[in-house]
């Protein structure tokens, strides 16, 4: 019998038994778990409640520091809950975890893992509870960019139709009913035993993953209203937990080690002893009935072959072992070279100094910090009051002044959007992948990040989320879909949305760059009539020249089309964009990163020689 893989039995595991982590849905729109998440944040109970981290978070705004409007009340450090610490008890959703700064990755895998806080700054020490489920999504087919981060969601979840839509309404009565059979089962050592032996076959890193497939075939059990755990749940705990994290075909695996010998037998009592062995009962159990662990792994691989996802295990199989990067690179994908956000487009850290540096200013939230910090510690012993200074109020010192020096700008953020359906459609592929590759061998140079959309189908597809990694990049971009329809104003819609997040990490310069002949056929929900389509996208790309008239963004029109299919819609759609078209029925890789170049100097984004 095929498991049941869908999102409503992945939420009902999840909140039977929290101690599987969350889940990962691997090929998923993140923003369709929202959801999801608030389902599972009701199942966990009424106080809960779902986080969604804002981009641009640091490690302060999570994990928490000084209260210093409580602090200046007491007269003592008292600490100040982050953001994981007030959502105790809730869901962590997290619609696109690539995005997320670097320098937040560590400290939220840490809190995940422990279930808390430890908070040491500012002078507090103090432990805080943080026990949240994590949903996020992760794209099949290419390493995670935060393989620690996902690795504390026990299962993985395929996406299926049933994500995008609403959650069943008898979730909360399903799980109610399995709370009460789920303190009494217990799997079995032999079945333990078989789910360690599958976790070996498939190369499956590490103890824990042994220890939550467990968990999740004993709440499996709990959910089918059962009280033993049997193969059905073994063959769930594998679909959800082993076999996504599979990095050997079966077939590669080592052989098992050969089981103990034998104790020789006991010698046989001799013709005259009185007491002679008695044969077992006809009806006793016969002493290797118990299947074994090697047999029973054995069937539970081959139940799940085909749930086996072979784009996985390639990408798998090339990542470097944490040893081997170590804990400071833990955060990155293999071959991807990490600059954190905050260093670009963002002021630096604050430092003291009596003097105020070359270019800098003054933190003023800092500088009061320091100060209050300053007299917390050097108060008289039993003084509660906040000042002893004149007056009755607290003076700056000139140690307590801190500075800010606004740091290196951040790059450009080159969306390219390629029309993947209607004629010339190789061409624009062909095109378009080698612009990105081309503007990424240049992106470390400049910040620069790349991301390609493709305009296919019922919906515009983000095949290349913004990156500065040129190995991901060829990774991810080694087979481009094509074919369907048009969906322009998706593609419009979806390369705003990647420009707002950018701007979130400092990146404050987007540019569209449109490989198309300009007819969209799709609509995003406006009715299916040409008016009605012709006016969504020009709506949309409105929004694309409000943000060039700031000076933030630009957008490049390539009108690929031949010249005796008649007037083209690509040069209007330029003007509605308020961008630069360009007429290149023939582009080339080279044609296109030149002329995104060319477009950022002419946008006063680069320098003349840039």
């Amino acid at each position: 019998m095929t498991p049941d893989l869908s999102p409503a039995t992945a939420l009902a595991l999840l909140a039977l038994d929290p101690a599987l982590g969350g889940a990962v849905f691997w090929g998923a729109d993140g923003w369709a778990l929202e959801p999801w998440a608030a389902a599972l944040a009701a199942l966990r109970g009424p106080e809960a409640r779902v986080l969604r981290l804002p981009l641009d978070a640091g490690p302060a705004q999570i994990l928490g520091g000084l209260d210093l409007a409580a602090s200046l009340r007491t007269g003592r450090r008292v600490p100040r809950p982050g953001l994981l610490a007030t959502h105790d008890g809730g869901v962590l959703w997290l619609p696109d975890p690539d995005l997320l700064p670097a320098e937040t990755i560590g400290p939220l895998t840490t809190a995940l893992r422990q279930g808390a806080v430890q908070l040491e700054r500012d002078g507090v020490s103090t432990r805080l509870p943080a026990r949240l489920l994590l949903l996020t999504t992760a794209a099949p087919g290419a390493p995670p960019r935060y393989p620690a981060l996902l690795a504390q969601a026990g299962l993985w979840v395929p996406a299926t139709g049933a994500l995008y839509a609403d959650p069943p309404g008898d979730l909360a009565a399903w799980v109610a009913e399995a709370r009460t059979h789920l303190p009494v089962i217990t799997p079995a050592e032999h079945q333990i035993a078989a789910l360690a032996a599958v976790a070996l076959r498939l190369g499956v890193p590490g103890l824990r993953t042994d220890y939550i497939a467990a968990r999740a075939a004993r709440a499996a059990a709990a959910l089918a209203g059962r009280a033993i755990v049997d193969d059905a749940d073994l063959e769930l705990a594998v679909a959800l937990v082993l076999a996504p994290r599979a990095t050997l075909n079966p077939a590669e695996a080592p052989e098992p080690p050969p089981p103990p010998a034998a104790e020789p037998p006991a010698p046989e009592p001799a013709s005259g002893d009185q007491e002679t062995a008695a044969p077992p009962p006809e009806d006793s159990p016969a002493p290797d009935s118990a299947p074994g662990p090697t047999a029973q792994a054995d069937r539970l691989i081959a139940a799940q072959a085909a749930a086996l996802p072979p784009n996985l295990l390639p990408a798998a199989r090339s990542r470097p072992s944490r040893n081997a990067r170590g804990a400071a690179g833990a955060g990155r994908a293999a071959g991807e070279r990490v600059l954190l956000p905050a260093r670009h487009g963002r002021p630096g850290p604050a430092h003291a100094r009596e003097h105020r540096p070359p270019g800098a200013d003054l933190d003023f939230a800092a500088t009061w910090e320091a100060a209050i910090l300053r007299h917390l510690t050097n108060r008289p012993a039993g003084q509660r009051e906040l000042a002893h200074e004149a007056n009755g109020h607290l003076r700056l010192q000139t140690s307590d002044l801190r500075w800010r020096t606004p740091q290196a700008p951040a790059g450009v953020l080159f969306v390219l959007a390629v029309d993947a359906s209607g004629s010339m459609v190789r061409n624009r592929l062909g095109a378009a992948k080698g612009a990105a590759l081309l503007l990424l061998e240049r992106a470390y140079r400049h910040r620069d990040r790349v991301a390609l959309i493709a305009v296919r189908g019922s919906a515009a597809q983000v095949l290349l989320p913004p990156t500065r990694s040129l190995v991901r990049a060829r990774r991810l971009l080694d087979s481009l879909p094509a074919g369907g329809g048009t969906p322009l104003a998706s593609a419009l819609a979806q390369s705003w949305d990647l420009a707002a997040r950018a701007a979130l990490t400092g990146y404050t310069h987007s540019m569209l760059v449109l490989l198309t002949d300009g007819r969209a056929n799709v609509p995003l929900a406006a009715p299916a009539t040409p008016d009605a389509i012709a006016a969504e996208v020009e709506a949309l790309a409105s929004r694309w020249a409000t943000l060039a008239a700031t000076g933030q963004g630009g957008a490049l029109v390539i009108d690929t089309r031949l010249r005796y299919l008649g007037a083209g819609a690509a040069p209007a759609l330029a003007r509605a964009l308020g961008g630069r078209y360009l007429y290149l029925p023939q582009a080339t890789a080279q044609d296109v990163g030149r002329a995104a170049e060319a477009t950022a100097r002419t946008l006063g984004w680069r320098g003349a020689a840039g």
